[in-house]
């Protein structure tokens, strides 16, 4: 099983990852994302993470979700256009 490791001074949390993009899809879900849609991108974030690459884990989702909010990324909803 795979962990996701938040360290704050001298202690570590271990969070699963199947977790983590639990809580991710039900966020993305919240700003009307797809289903599809929204488990990619929990899945993305999730494992860029536990790869190191910090620049697109989950340390960026509050900068994504405030472009989702201020209308800089538009969520589509298929063949309907943004929502």
């Amino acid at each position: 099983m795979k962990f996701l490791n938040l360290t704050k001074q001298k202690s570590t949390m271990q969070i699963p990852s199947k977790q983590m993009q639990g809580v991710l899809h039900r966020l993305f879900i919240k700003y009307k994302f797809p289903e599809t849609q929204a488990r990619s991108l929990a899945k993305i974030y999730a494992e860029s993470t536990l790869d190191g690459v910090s620049s697109h884990g989950i340390n960026r989702v509050p900068l994504f979700i405030k472009y989702v909010e201020d209308g800089v990324v538009i969520v589509e909803h298929g063949d309907s256009g943004p929502a």
